[in-house]
């Protein structure tokens, strides 16, 4: 009788044990990318932009250490300088309900 009651005790553990594990999730990936941007103009002493230069033409650095160019694309932009914006443009004030945080439409 006491190995009975031993034995239901050790399979009642056993099975609490089973059911207290976690569930595999399967296979976890773990992963970290960082691009940096820089955007670099480079003229000449006319002020001519200087076409044709590659990646080995510039040196990047982070804290002295140099660092290896991932990406390296020329853009040719329009030289054209955008219209300035009319001084009489409207710019509408906020109101007062507005700036409070509340809409007109939740009075």
């Amino acid at each position: 009788m006491k190995r009975a009651f031993i034995l239901t005790v050790l399979l009642a553990i056993a099975a609490a044990a089973q059911q207290t594990r976690q569930p595999d999730r399967g296979v976890v990936f773990t992963s970290s990318a960082r691009l940096v941007v820089e955007t670099v103009t480079v003229l000449d002493k006319d002020g001519n932009p200087v076409e044709g230069l590659h990646p080995e033409d510039f040196r990047v650095t982070e804290n002295g250490t140099p660092q290896q160019i991932k990406l390296f694309e020329f853009q040719k932009l329009d030289a054209t300088p955008l219209a300035p914006m009319p001084a009489e443009f409207p710019i509408a004030a906020p109101s007062a309900a507005t700036s409070a945080g509340s809409s007109p439409s939740a009075r």
